[in-house]
């Protein structure tokens, strides 16, 4: 992974947006992101493990999905130093759950406060080919908290 320098924020951007609050929902979801992530190509993208480090859902519970020990697959070719948390939801068509933009907030200023100051951006600050990722609604709402 190296050292950390910043944390990239996404939405899992599904076309009928993931809005379920219960827990084994979120699971299902996260499990179906994984399989994807790791199913070998045309079907998956053929990655070790799930592309993010953290998920945040809907009812605002965080979820651990890939150890910081290892760099992330969630921004190509912008990975190493790089923590990848996703959002379930998709917020081009939807705004982010009060409770999802807290723990997001919590997230952020906990690992800033073990980390150090690190760059906060939206996945299309960064990205090589044009992407709505993190969706309109959340990225406005990261100006709050970016630099």
């Amino acid at each position: 992974m190296g050292a950390i320098s910043a944390i990239t924020i996404h939405h899992s951007g599904f076309p009928e947006g993931f809005r379920a609050t219960g827990t084994e929902d979120a699971a299902e979801n996260l499990r179906f992101i994984l399989a994807f992530h790791t199913a070998p190509p045309p079907d998956g993208r053929g990655w070790a493990d799930i592309g993010y480090h953290f998920a945040i859902d809907p009812a605002g519970r965080m979820w651990e999905l890939r150890s910081l020990q290892y760099q992330g697959a969630h921004v190509k070719n912008h990975n190493a130093g790089n923590i990848g948390v996703v959002c379930l939801g998709n917020f081009d068509l939807h705004p982010l759950p009060p409770e999802q933009w807290a723990a997001l907030e919590r997230l952020i200023k906990g690992g800033e406060r073990y980390l150090g100051r690190v760059r906060i951006m939206g996945h299309r600050d960064i990205a090589d080919e044009a992407t709505s990722c993190p969706g309109e609604h959340l990225y406005h709402a990261l100006a709050a908290i970016q630099r």
